[in-house]
């Protein structure tokens, strides 16, 4: 829009010389405002600051209008048209150095106007960066994925608004992640070639400040799996319940000593159970109690400095076994060679039924004597007659199909009885006023026991009172027969026994020398 104001110096045409004369008119310059900015405005170093002035003019148009953006004496915005509106815009990136903006109109006849503001330049630092990972002194191989990772920050900008890259000395501009997270950590995982690299992690901010941050970095050729094994227990093995179990096994790697290695057991049931370091030659143990009554596939994972593994397995069964008790014989007991002996067990578990319970009766002398499995009730029995002489350690085992084992112990004795002994009576014949006395002898035991003899008396077939060797005149009456019954014992059991038997004999009476005697000195017809 265009103001004009005219002065008419002369309203009528006056006839000098026959000529009309007009006053020629006068040009008004321009003027310019910054409008965007007050004076002494603070302004960040390095980053753009758009700057907005407006225009007027009494004597052109907007569009005859062109406006130039100064700071300090360098012209950092070039004339150019302001727009319909009247107004001029310019991005100005300042340096700490500089102090004021001027932004100046011109109209087309060269008349110009200038607006000027201070300014205060706050400096700004540049971005921040640590490279997290990997590390210096950290194994690397190339053909393992590598983790780069990284902190940025900056103290005016977003960390999503910073420029973020990743190079190698060897492997040029590395494509990578670089999204940071709430936090500023950037992570990706990338390969490497073989050989040295001169690592960078390079940020730049809004304002240009750029931070660099850089580690010399060994890659090596492909990486070697460690080697690992499970070598106890056993596979198959079983265990109680809360019973501690060791694992023993083996870890090596050609690439890092072992014990660099990490090592994790776990079950397919339970989960994980624990790590253990291994020692400097590849050993290591593992000892857990806390294994659930169940079938466990043991897991042995050991893992290198860059995740590469191995793995080794194992079953084991941990489970409560049957419980076992001998009810006959009794412990101690002592059986004669060749006579039956029943033996009788009780048997019972928490998990299995008893027919899948195998059973098994040994000997220490004999070895295993019979198999089979307990009734329904959890009875197992039977009886033999074949154990040798001896001492015998009895035990009855149950197995279940976890292959835990219950188990009880008990001792006998099976003895070889001693011969009968040679017995006589005597004296021969006997009298009522005589002591009959029996002497036995010629017992011996196979077993190499001292035998000793048992004495039972029997008159006229009734037991007598006594247990010794002799009978004495006392007991003894004429035509009564006397048995003797020799008992053989080597302190175990009793042998076949001896009987012999006498009658007592009547003695025939004796006459001894008469004598006449009388109460007086003489002897008549009529004395007595």
């Amino acid at each position: 829009m265009r103001i004009m104001s005219y002065s008419l110096l002369l309203s009528l045409l006056a006839c000098t010389g026959g000529e009309n004369v007009i006053e020629k008119q006068n040009n008004t310059a321009p003027s310019v405002l910054i409008a965007s900015h007050s004076p002494d405005v603070e302004i960040l170093e390095g980053y753009i600051e758009s700057f907005r002035a407006t225009v007027s003019d009494d004597d052109n148009e907007f569009s005859e209008l062109t406006v130039a953006w100064y700071v300090g004496d360098e012209i950092v915005c070039d004339w150019a048209s302001v727009s319909p509106a009247g107004e001029s815009f310019c991005d100005i990136i300042f340096a700490a150095e500089d102090t004021n903006v001027i932004a100046e109109v011109r109209d087309p006849v060269g008349a110009g106007g200038r607006a000027e503001v201070s300014v205060l330049v706050v400096p700004t630092d540049a971005p921040t960066a640590q490279i997290l990972s990997p590390t210096q002194n950290s194994n690397h191989y190339s053909d393992q994925l590598i983790h780069f990772s990284g902190l940025i920050g900056d103290n005016e900008d977003a960390t999503e608004d910073l420029i973020v890259s990743w190079s190698s000395s060897v492997d040029g501009d590395l494509i990578l992640d670089t999204s940071p997270d709430a936090d500023g950590v950037i992570s990706d995982y990338g390969y490497l070639s073989e050989g040295q690299h001169a690592l960078e992690l390079r940020v730049e901010d809004s304002s240009g400040k750029i931070t660099k941050e850089q580690l010399v970095l060994q890659v090596g050729g492909e990486n070697a799996l460690p080697t690992c094994e499970l070598l106890t227990p056993s596979n198959q093995s079983s265990f109680q319940v809360g019973e501690a179990i060791v694992f023993e096994a083996t870890a090596l790697d050609n690439n890092v000593g072992a014990s660099e290695l990490s090592v994790t057991f776990s079950s397919d049931k339970d989960g994980t159970l624990g790590q253990t370091p291994v020692n400097s030659d590849g050993s290591l143990t593992f000892v857990t109690d806390q294994l659930s009554n169940n079938t466990h596939v043991i897991f042995l994972v050991v893992e290198d400095e860059v995740g590469a593994s191995c793995q080794d397995s194992i079953v084991v069964s941990v489970g409560t076994p049957p419980t076992v008790e001998i009810i006959e014989p009794q412990s101690g007991e002592v059986f004669s060679l060749g006579t039956d002996i029943l033996f009788n067990g009780s048997l019972s578990d928490a998990e299995d039924a008893m027919n899948d319970i195998s059973v098994s009766w040994t000997s220490s002398s004999a070895g295993e004597i019979v198999t089979g499995s307990p009734d329904s009730q959890g009875s197992h029995q039977f009886s033999t007659n074949t154990l040798s002489a001896g001492l015998h350690t009895i035990s009855l085992s149950g197995v279940d199909t976890t292959g835990l084992t219950g188990s009880d112990t008990i001792t006998i004795r099976v003895n070889t009885p001693p011969t009968a002994p040679t017995v006589t009576l005597g004296p021969d014949p006997i009298y009522g006023d005589g002591t009959l006395t029996a002497t036995a002898s010629g017992s011996t035991d196979d077993d190499g026991n001292p035998v000793t003899y048992t004495y039972e008396w029997y008159e006229d077939g009734n037991l007598h009172s006594s247990t010794l060797t002799n009978v004495g005149a006392s007991n003894l009456d004429v035509g009564e027969v006397w048995t003797v019954r020799v008992i053989p014992n080597d302190g175990y059991t009793d042998g076949t026994y001896t009987e012999a038997s006498i009658t007592i004999s009547n003695s025939e009476p004796t006459l001894t020398t008469p004598v006449i005697s009388s109460s007086s000195g003489g002897i008549y017809n009529d004395s007595v």
